[in-house]
């Protein structure tokens, strides 16, 4: 059983950490990883990737993945999609078909902004989403993004999740409301891509915020 990871509503910081597992999961924000040292798998949405040293991984909203191996180091961060201004159509209505770039197929200046987002130097929120646009700019042909599956519906319905998942009155009657798509065709839509209702989607997501924030001792 794969969790919601709520990295997309706390503030932009870049976490280091060792190249360890982790299970199946998904969540609202844009996500990059950068390899540091060693290497690792990455499946995501079912396909699996190779991450090599230096290589770096691009994981747009609400896409399945997981991670497996162990030695070496990474750094990675999560970005809200609203921080990425006019590219959140994109976020939310394709995917990378090659979400893992390899340091040979960086391009001089991306590889310059990787070195800096993913040093940890730069700590400041709005810098920190600024390299992050600019490092998307610099890479999003290398990403060659494609349309997701049930992406009209996607595109409408995926800002409004990350922008509202944490309000207790946010079900799928309101969802429907505010999309003008009807409620059999969001059940649909959550099932076939998450394997759950909507709202088992949402008090999943929940939890695991909750869970979270009690392991982080924040309240």
């Amino acid at each position: 059983m794969y969790y919601l990871n709520p990295l997309g509503n706390r503030d932009p910081v870049v976490l280091h950490g060792t190249n360890d597992a982790f299970s199946e999961h998904f969540h609202s924000n844009f996500e990059l990883v950068f390899i540091d040292a060693g290497e690792r798998i990455v499946e995501i949405d079912g396909q699996t990737y190779r991450e090599p040293m230096g290589s770096l991984t691009v994981i747009f909203p609400f896409q399945l993945h997981r991670f497996s191996g162990g030695g070496g180091r990474c750094a990675w961060i999560g970005i809200h999609p609203e921080a990425l201004f006019a590219h959140t159509d994109v976020l939310f209505g394709k995917k990378p078909a090659h979400p893992v770039i390899r340091a040979s197929e960086l391009p001089e200046r991306a590889q310059v902004l990787t070195k800096m987002l993913m040093s940890g130097a730069v700590t400041d929120k709005i810098e920190l989403n600024a390299l992050t646009v600019a490092l998307f700019c610099e890479i999003s042909a290398a990403l060659r993004p494609e349309t997701r599956q049930d992406s009209s519906i996607g595109s409408d319905i995926f800002p409004l999740i990350s922008k509202h998942l944490c309000e207790s009155d946010f079900t799928q009657q309101k969802l429907a409301r505010m999309t003008g798509i009807g409620e059999r065709m969001l059940y649909n839509f959550f099932t076939k891509n998450f394997g759950m209702s909507f709202s088992a989607f949402i008090r999943k997501y929940r939890i695991d915020t909750a869970a979270q924030l009690l392991r982080s001792g924040k309240r």
